[in-house]
């Protein structure tokens, strides 16, 4: 039976030169046109770093510039907010959790009643197991106990200060390995292009 690469070959396909059959193989070492149809062109490579490394290197700077001019105080009361916040958002998802609780226990309960023949067992048991697992991930909130961190503004503050330049520096070398790796993925192209042009 034939891969997906020699598949035109197997159909005697009249245009499969050997140019064509090495640029549709090296498509399995180029993990930007895995999910690309086998015939598709390999376009000329541009070096450039996907756009989300760029937008977190934006959004670390402006981090590291605000925490830097950030006063104890300000800390403080951003500290509070998140707090606040935070209490909110997590009661907010108790209660939605709980209502997600009570329709999987509803069914789970229906399901443990239900007494299906003998050749039904096994789908009774994965019904079971389904709504039990889901009810360990989805429902898992309910009982989470909320420990307060007691943390003082000034180590908040530095701890947001560290985090913002850790995050700079994370992104920052992201990019440079990004590159690097954009450029070698260039230069193997055209060498692969270059190497077999025009061979018949």
């Amino acid at each position: 039976m034939p891969s997906g690469y020699t598949a035109d070959l197997y159909e005697g396909k009249k245009d499969v030169t050997f140019e064509k059959f090495v640029l549709t193989c090296a498509r399995a070492f180029m993990s930007s046109m895995r999910d690309e149809p086998l015939g598709a062109d390999i376009p000329d490579p541009k070096i450039e770093v996907e756009s989300y490394i760029k937008d977190n290197i934006t959004t670390a700077k402006k981090d590291v510039a605000k925490y830097a001019k950030m006063t104890v105080a300000e800390a403080g009361k951003q500290m509070k907010k998140n707090s606040d916040e935070n209490k909110a958002f997590i009661k907010k998802a108790k209660l939605e959790a709980r209502d997600i609780f009570m329709r999987y226990h509803t069914m789970l309960t229906k399901v443990e009643h239900w007494n299906p023949p003998k050749d039904l067992e096994s789908l009774k048991k994965f019904m079971q197991d389904q709504l039990s697992e889901s009810i360990k991930f989805d429902c898992a909130v309910i009982n989470r106990e909320e420990k307060e961190e007691k943390m003082t503004a000034k180590q908040y503050l530095t701890l947001m200060r560290e985090g913002a330049q850790k995050s700079l520096e994370y992104y920052s070398e992201k990019y440079e390995k990004s590159l690097e790796y954009a450029k070698q993925n260039a230069a193997w192209v055209k060498t692969l292009k270059e190497s077999v042009k025009g061979l018949k």
